[in-house]
């Protein structure tokens, strides 16, 4: 129970996301037609270039050009860029072979218009793997690194971000700053410029939405698709891994606070014993439920803790008598559940349960200990004066989404 209610808990907290300046960086890799490099050890070059880019500034996103041929006029080399989100381009070029390389380098930032460097090097006697990763893209490494982070030292200009969304909606992720769209729906924040603003959107009754803008103008705006939550759902379980029940839960709050009504049969069941009894079981009781209850944490995560409370009528079905169970015919039920899937509509739940059955007094709590079957196991058991609790009750099932 204490390791249930530390996850439930941990899944209550909603991690803050900060905000990062980020330029964003694509890569034009190629070998000059006369270079005797084999077709490994361009792949050689090409990786460990890559691997030096990515470790040059946290403040640079690394974006590789998959296509075969390289732009070979500059402003093809900007258009490309800019298709692909990019905010700058890096253009190297390598011949000779791995005893004399020839290296060529030039970088463009387009959000200045300006050339931001350039490089023609020879570099001679690459000794390996080990001194190809530590010191051949060295001075390429430096120029990227002092140049971004000399650009985001000098730009601190700001823009306007407005997102659209349903009224009343929470938007997170703006570093410390907390947005509450208006009647309008609109909510505006200053960002950095440029930057990638990772951004969380949550409104009681819809789905959450998520997300990351790439804020490279003056003013953007953000429509947020916000989908409705679920109002319904149906729960078909086992009863102790033993007898069928069913629920419909209906949602006060989509997704969230719920309301629900069902039926547990004792009609039909199965029961595993080591002794030569029948494998189906059959008693003319049912139970008939409602409750309420409520999620701790949004409709969008995995793992979803619940707390819920009900209270049941105890009905008799024999021949002969149709009606209330007489020694204990009502009682109330307390539960702590979760429900884990990586699907929006379909959810496996697991409910602890402990039932507590109304007797009254005494007598009839002797009396309903001794109605129940003769294979029960009675440990879960906890007979009082005027009721008897059932600890050792579960429900496991599948939860479907209306």
């Amino acid at each position: 129970m204490t390791l249930f209610l530390l996850t439930a808990f941990c899944g209550i907290a909603q991690n803050s996301v900060d905000l990062d300046e980020i330029r964003r960086l694509v890569l034009f890799f190629e070998t000059a037609p006369d270079s005797q490099f084999t077709p490994q050890q361009q792949t050689l070059l090409y990786e460990s270039l890559i691997a030096k880019l990515s470790n040059a500034s946290e403040k640079v996103a690394l974006l590789g050009h998959r296509e075969t041929v390289i732009p070979g006029d500059d402003q093809i080399k900007t258009a490309v860029a800019e298709r692909i989100g990019a905010d700058s381009w890096l253009y190297v070029a390598i011949g000779g072979d791995f005893e004399t390389a020839y290296l060529e380098a030039r970088c463009l930032d387009l959000l200045n218009g300006i050339i931001a460097f350039e490089l023609d090097l020879e570099k001679e006697t690459i000794r390996g793997t080990r001194e190809l990763g530590l010191l051949f893209w060295h001075e390429v490494q430096d120029e990227v690194r002092s140049y971004f982070e000399r650009a985001l030292n000098i730009e601190n200009t700001t823009g306007d971000l407005t997102f659209q969304a349903v009224p009343g909606t929470r938007i997170r992720g703006l570093g410390r700053k907390r947005l509450k769209t208006e009647e309008n729906g609109a909510a505006t924040a200053q960002v950095p410029l440029p930057s990638t603003t990772r951004f969380r959107a949550t409104r009681p009754g819809y789905w959450p939405v998520e997300g990351q803008i790439y804020m490279d103008q003056p003013e953007k705006t953000v429509i947020l698709e916000q989908a409705p939550g679920s109002r319904a759902s149906l729960d078909f379980y086992l009863n102790n891994c033993n007898f069928p029940g069913f629920d419909f839960n209906f949602f006060l709050l989509p997704d969230m606070a719920f309301v629900r009504a069902g039926i547990l049969t004792y009609l039909f069941g199965f029961i595993l014993e080591d002794d030569e009894s029948d494998f189906f079981v059959s008693y003319t009781l049912s139970r008939f439920n409602l409750g309420g209850g409520f999620f701790l944490n949004a409709p969008d995560r995995f793992f979803r803790p619940y707390f819920a409370a009900g209270a049941f009528l105890r009905i008799i079905t024999a021949r002969g008598y149709w009606g209330l169970e007489p020694i204990s015919p009502f009682g109330i039920q307390p539960i702590i559940g979760f429900e884990y899937s990586r699907q929006p509509r379909y959810k496996l739940f697991f409910e602890y349960a402990p039932v507590a059955y109304w007797t009254g007094d005494l007598d009839s709590t002797l009396l309903f200990l001794l109605s129940l079957p003769a294979n029960n196991d009675f440990s879960g058991y906890l007979p009082l004066n005027w009721c008897v609790i059932n600890l050792a009750n579960f429900k496991l099932g599948l939860r479907i989404r209306l």
